[in-house]
């Protein structure tokens, strides 16, 4: 991944068994630390298209900020983003 380009980011799917039960919500609660601490990202973002509920509260829940949207292969996405001084 170029970083110049593109930030890094953080995706997720979980199978439905699983779903709302707070698993994906700590996972990246978990991947966002280790970003931002140890590995000194300055920023990372994930993006999640807007009908899926359950992704976007998982993105709010982790702390990110909604910054704006995206299309990628004809399917808009919402960008969501998180940054050091958050």
């Amino acid at each position: 991944m170029n970083h110049e380009t593109r930030p890094p980011e953080i995706g997720y799917w979980i199978i439905p068994e699983y779903a709302g039960r707070g698993i994906t919500t700590k996972a990246v609660n978990v991947m966002t630390k280790l970003g931002l601490e140890s590995l000194g990202l300055d920023i990372i973002t994930l993006r999640a298209n807007p009908a899926n509920t359950a992704s976007n509260k998982v993105a709010e829940k982790a702390g990110y900020t909604l910054v704006g949207k995206e299309v990628e292969d004809d399917e808009e996405l919402n960008v969501w983003s998180i940054g050091k001084d958050a």
